[in-house]
């Protein structure tokens, strides 16, 4: 017995195509079934609405395993949240056939169980730090935050997911401590979190034994030891953050899982052994998984079928064979060489006449016991461009919090250990507000905590959440006209890759820079509102700008225009488009701010590094293993 499935292809020509193919019938229901589905924003060329797409995806294990591929901005990235609204159950597709009748239910592999989608489908996304107030303090939260929460630690925070309550979660939602020693007070419970009987302690204890065991069972396989189980959250680096999510994920008893762009953030050797790991569990259908990607992601061996999206929105699916990869748009890719040919060069090196920007000496930095840092020495001078390279946990997030002023040790070293513009940190002429405002900050943690309001709520335009990059720390001062002339210039250079695309295309009925400085930044795509920060941490031309893995959800156009500015006027490739609409005067201006900016990049792809990067320092284990 066979049955068909079809598969429906948006052509770049205008063209639709319907290829019906024929399958074994399978033993399991597909795990997702669309059938002639209307999918918003999905357009044909010319922008007429798309005809319904078909797509199917069997419970085969490793056989088939697809990944989402497309842009997080522009209408392709509003095409690709639509799908995923749709595989995590969030929404209901409704019918290219039928006006305003409803899809029938997509995940075939619930029927049986009458489970609810939000109970048996997990999403790990990599998302925005949720925030109670709303509020932002423009410093690193790894160091800055004081909320009782971020006491938690990362086994806390697992068990939690799983409903047990210990530590620090159990004294917050007042609860008795399962995992509690068995003669210690807190074991039978004391006043409000006394348990209700002996019979609900043995079988609290057992759960969480139980579940405790799960955690320990799958941590290793994503190289999360017990020392790292036991960390607070907050202060768990990118990398790390990353691995734990997956990890909630795998341990939550979750039938399908969508991983939302889960290889951003970790080093190669992180991602290979992730990679493997998906394949090993997809295989066994422990749970079964699926891969959202970038377009400029590597996709994984083990990923056997893809459905791509395009920029504009056009969908093209099927084996991996038969799906041809999106055009590239990147701006010319940097690497490892170009690094060392400008080190060669004498590019990107800074000036050796000039007085050091920042200044480290044999600084070692200690937690717990760790060495996290061991006998770094590091100077950079006007012009300097530095790639930090290292696996995740090797010590970059701790060299970046001391060379922002950031981390509270900062102040224990004097200026022969650390020097920030010639002074000691504790220097008054490095006071924060002061210091701020000779730097610029985009990192995963900044990102994270910035506030995402409606402007119905009070939140941020556009406009203001770069100008909040004036002043160093956050404000919302009114914006003088060359603030505000300077804003706009920047937003003019981007508009075309901060909107969608059936918004800019049209120009003048959008509204060109003054409508998108005037639209809410929470409701901007992921990727744009990553791009918007980094115009942020450059609008008020700083002396030294740190970019941590600044292109995260960033489309391949939104980050290869991204680093075609950052390298605009420094390198002989890119002077071009950021000149555009430049009086001369500004010209010279920005021309002169380039030259002697220091910048400070981390990227663990190495086509996302900048081409006018000349400096290196590679860490492993807080060691510094090469230099340039």
């Amino acid at each position: 017995m066979h049955s068909t499935s079809m598969r429906l292809v948006w052509l770049r020509g205008g063209r639709a195509s319907l290829h019906t193919s024929v399958r074994a019938a399978t033993a399991r229901p597909p795990l997702f079934h669309l059938e002639n589905a209307a999918i918003p924003h999905a357009k044909s060329v010319g922008g007429t609405p798309a005809q319904g797409l078909s797509w199917t995806i069997e419970d085969l294990g490793k056989d088939q395993c697809w990944a989402v591929i497309g842009p997080s901005g522009e209408t392709g990235g509003a095409v690709r949240n639509a799908l995923r609204a749709l595989l995590l159950g969030e929404s209901r597709a409704r019918r290219a056939d039928e006006d305003k009748s409803l899809h029938a239910p997509a995940h075939r592999f619930l029927e049986s169980s009458g489970q609810a989608p939000q109970h048996a489908i997990a999403h790990v996304s990599f998302g925005t730090r949720p925030s109670q107030s709303g509020d932002f303090v423009d410093y690193s939260t790894r160091y800055g935050s004081i909320r009782g929460e971020d006491r938690v630690t990362l086994l806390e925070s697992l068990l939690e997911s799983l409903g047990v309550y210990t530590g620090i979660v159990a004294q917050q939602h007042m609860r008795p401590d399962p995992l509690a020693p068995d003669d210690s007070e807190s074991a039978s419970g004391v006043g409000l979190l006394k348990w209700p009987n002996e019979e609900a302690r043995r079988k609290a204890k057992e759960d969480a034994h139980a579940a405790l065991a799960r955690i320990r069972e799958t941590a290793p396989l994503l190289h999360i030891d017990e020392a790292l189980l036991q960390r607070p959250v907050i202060a768990l680096s990118n990398g790390q953050t990353r691995r734990a999510r997956i990890l909630r994920a795998l341990v939550s008893g979750a039938q399908f899982v969508v991983l939302d762009e889960p290889f951003t953030g970790l080093d190669p050797v992180t991602r290979d052994d992730i990679s493997r790991l998906f394949s090993e569990v997809h295989g066994a259908r422990r749970p079964r998984l699926l891969l959202i990607l970038r377009e400029q992601d590597q996709v994984p061996s083990f990923i056997t079928h893809a459905l791509r999206i395009d920029d504009e929105g056009h969908i093209l699916h099927g084996h991996m064979d038969e799906v041809a990869p999106a055009p590239s748009t990147a701006y010319a890719p940097g690497s490892y060489e170009r690094v060392q040919a400008n080190y060669a060069a004498g590019t990107g090196v800074g000036d050796a006449t000039q007085p050091p920007v920042v200044e480290m000496h044999d600084v070692s930095i200690e937690y717990g016991g760790v060495r996290v840092l061991n006998n770094i020495s590091l100077t950079l001078r006007p012009g300097a461009r530095l790639v930090l390279v290292g696996d995740n946990g090797s010590g970059k997030t701790t060299l970046l919090s001391l060379l922002l002023g950031d981390n509270p040790r900062s102040y224990a070293l004097d200026a022969s250990q650390l020097a920030l513009f010639g002074a000691a940190r504790d220097a008054p002429r490095n006071a924060h507000v002061l210091l701020q405002r000779r730097m610029g900050h985009l990192s995963p943690e900044l990102f994270n905590a910035f506030p995402r309001r409606s402007l119905e709520a009070g939140g941020l335009t556009v406009e203001e959440a770069v100008a909040s990059g004036f002043d160093g720390i956050f404000t919302r001062r009114k914006l003088t006209p060359e603030r505000r002339a300077r804003v706009h210039q920047l937003l003019g250079l981007f508009v075309d890759v901060l909107v969608a695309h059936e918004q800019h295309s049209t120009g003048a009925a959008f509204g060109g820079v003054e409508a998108l400085a005037e639209s809410s930044f929470a409701s901007l795509t992921h990727g744009s509102q990553a791009l918007v920060l980094l115009l942020r941490a450059i609008v008020h031309r700083p002396q030294f700008v740190v970019l941590d893995e600044p292109f995260q959800g960033m489309s391949a156009k939104q980050s290869a225009r991204a680093r075609e500015f950052l390298d605009g006027g420094v390198v002989p490739t890119s002077d071009g488009f950021w000149m555009e609409g430049l009086s001369e005067e500004e010209q010279a201006q920005e021309r002169s701010w380039r030259q002697k900016l220091v910048l400070v990049m981390v990227s663990h792809y190495h086509s996302e590094w900048l081409l006018s990067c000349g400096r290196l320092l590679r860490l492993q284990r807080g060691h510094a293993v090469e230099q340039l």
